[in-house]
């Protein structure tokens, strides 16, 4: 009977054991969970919001009709809060819930105003657990 073949059979497995071990230890640290955007989603929003003249004009009069609006351009899976401040004011969300996106616009008066009062709109987007 032939003692070293059988040894270097052995050899080999175990040597194809540890590659594959650590080529899989090491595969798995590379793998990253991707968490999605969606503060680009909320600057877009903002930027039709601020084009619209009537939503203008309610977010300069600190009126929230223009909740509709955000939600129909919003995906099912999201809830958001929206929160109008004076520019220089920190306006922070109410409370935090997982990954919190945010985006912030300047919203101030049309030529054919008296006054100049302009409005800093934030919306803060996350999805529902």
């Amino acid at each position: 009977m032939n003692k070293r073949g059988i040894m270097r059979i052995i050899e080999a497995s175990v040597a194809i054991l540890i590659v594959a071990s650590v080529l899989f230890v090491t595969y798995n640290k590379n793998v990253v969970e991707s968490i999605p955007d969606y503060s680009e989603n909320a600057r877009d929003i903002l930027e039709e919001l601020a084009n619209d003249i009537s939503m203008r004009k309610d977010v300069l009069d600190d009126l929230q009709d223009f909740e509709d609006f955000i939600q129909g351009k919003l995906p099912s899976h999201l809830t958001f809060e929206v929160n109008i401040c004076d520019p220089e004011a920190v306006c922070g969300q109410s409370s935090y819930e997982g990954n919190v996106f945010s985006a912030e616009r300047i919203i101030s008066t049309n030529f054919d105003s008296d006054s100049f009062e302009p409005k800093k709109i934030r919306l803060f987007l996350w999805e529902k657990e």
